[in-house]
């Protein structure tokens, strides 16, 4: 693989939107190219995985708040955070760790 071009992309983290650069790569072989994303970013998200993991933990795994009140400690809309819950399996809660 070797690099192809790029695209700028944006994120949030702690309530700030910031631009970063996702860097696209080329195969030699097949040429299809493909864009690598930071270990921090989800493919389709704006808000970053760290924070969508803190509601996601504070909801299914501990199970003790509902969306709005895990929405409002990393301090995003909780009709966000609600469609982050709402992709996962129902009734699997027990399935989920720490």
């Amino acid at each position: 693989m070797w690099r192809w071009s790029g695209y700028r992309r944006f994120v949030r983290a702690d309530g700030v939107s910031r631009a970063i650069f996702v860097p696209r790569v080329r195969c030699s072989g097949c040429r299809i190219t493909d864009a690598l994303l930071p270990a921090f970013v989800l493919s389709g998200r704006v808000d970053v995985a760290e924070t969508i993991g803190a509601v996601i933990e504070a909801v299914v795994v501990v199970g003790a708040r509902g969306v709005r009140p895990a929405a409002g400690e990393v301090d995003v809309a909780h009709t966000t955070a609600r469609g982050w819950v709402g992709h996962l399996p129902v009734g699997r809660t027990g399935d989920y760790e720490a």
